[in-house]
């Protein structure tokens, strides 16, 4: 992993062409043009990125990781210079923001009933639910971040 310092536009430049010349070219899984069309760039920008004379825009270096073929190795590559990794979500993988919203959503409500500094009667089942059904989403949480698979 690279310290910060060294993480340099000329850096990024010259490991994407090389990423990019192993699939793109003469002989290749694509040519620049075939590339060009696939990425909605002009093939001469294309040649130019292949050829590491220019860096793409943020949205067509995300556009470079859908490529058949090869597009989750340029961004694995390009991730293990800031030491990550990538892999697809699957259909049943878990939703971490949505898991968040859910988790802030059940305190916000929680904290709301506890403002006046006493749970009533009308209250108290609707806080009972809400705090059983917080506890377990924290649990749940907590568990799948010791096992590795945060968010669950």
């Amino acid at each position: 992993m690279l310290k910060v310092r060294d993480i340099t536009t000329d850096l990024v430049k010259a490991k994407l062409s090389r990423l990019l010349r192993q699939r793109i070219g003469r002989g290749m899984t694509y040519s620049v043009k075939e590339a060009a069309e696939i990425l909605d760039v002009d093939h001469r920008t294309m040649d130019s990125y292949v050829q590491g004379e220019r860096a793409p825009q943020l949205d067509v270096f995300l556009r470079m990781f859908l490529l058949p073929d090869g597009g989750d190795r340029i961004l694995n590559e390009m991730l293990a210079l800031v030491g990550y990794q990538a892999r697809p979500t699957g259909a049943g993988d878990p939703d971490v923001f949505r898991m968040n919203a859910e988790l802030v959503s059940a305190l916000r409500d929680l904290a709301d009933m506890l403002a006046d500094g006493r749970i009533d009667h009308v209250e108290d089942p609707i806080w009972q639910a809400k705090a059983l059904d917080l506890a377990m989403k924290l649990i749940g949480h907590v568990n799948a971040r010791r096992a590795g698979r945060v968010g669950e």
